[in-house]
């Protein structure tokens, strides 16, 4: 499903009612597309939820057209903006794995219509801009494999205009930023020592039964 937003053209993959009264948006990780399983689990939970779930594929990447170039910081948090405005800002739940974890928190501190935001094993964006320029480069300006859906590879040549998008961030505030919104449902704040806990610990599968007594 393509929508058209002021800026962008976005591929979206939506769940359940368009007229529900609230809305989630869900973002993958850097260069992941919206169509793979476990981002289309939590559109589809969400869904279930009673919200009007979509993900969405970054500016210029996988399914959204143009071109790669397109994908940076700045314009992914812009396009966040601009489909909570396209759904009429309704009640928005944001949530984000990693580097949409990152694009969704910086988003949700600057969006009035954000209700919750759930942001999963993401770091701030201070943390990218605070590595050296070295450090950059050797993480951003190479080709990303990924594989679609259906199993074919496929190959991203990754803008470094990203990373330097992020370096160029008002990170204070940013942080300011966070530090006002606590107020807000969030689950960044109120599972932060899990969050801690799972990003350091081994990866390993955990079975289902162990993860709900962690949680409890």
């Amino acid at each position: 499903m393509l929508v058209t937003t002021k800026s962008f053209f976005l591929d979206m993959y939506a769940a359940w009612d368009p007229q529900a009264s609230k809305v989630a948006i869900c973002h993958p990780w850097r260069l992941d597309t919206k169509d793979y399983d476990h981002m289309r689990s939590h559109v589809d939970f969400l869904a279930w939820k009673g919200f009007y779930a979509i993900g969405v594929d970054g500016p210029g990447s996988w399914k959204s057209p143009w071109w790669i170039e397109l994908y940076t910081a700045t314009n992914c948090i812009k396009a966040v903006h601009e489909l909570i405005h396209y759904f009429g800002n309704r009640p928005t739940l944001l949530l984000g794995h990693s580097l949409g974890g990152s694009i969704i928190m910086a988003a949700w501190t600057t969006n009035p219509y954000v209700t919750h935001m759930v942001s999963l094993m993401s770091p701030l964006f201070i943390d990218y801009a605070n590595r050296d320029h070295s450090q950059r480069q050797k993480a951003w300006e190479r080709t990303s494999k990924r594989k679609n859906p259906e199993g074919e590879p496929i190959s991203f040549v990754t803008p470094y205009s990203f990373v330097e998008d992020i370096k160029n961030m008002d990170h204070a505030s940013q942080q300011q930023n966070l530090a006002n919104s606590k107020q807000k449902k969030c689950l960044y704040w109120e599972l932060k020592i899990q969050q801690f806990f799972l990003q350091w610990c081994k990866n390993l599968l955990i079975l289902l039964e162990i993860l709900k007594n962690f949680f409890k």
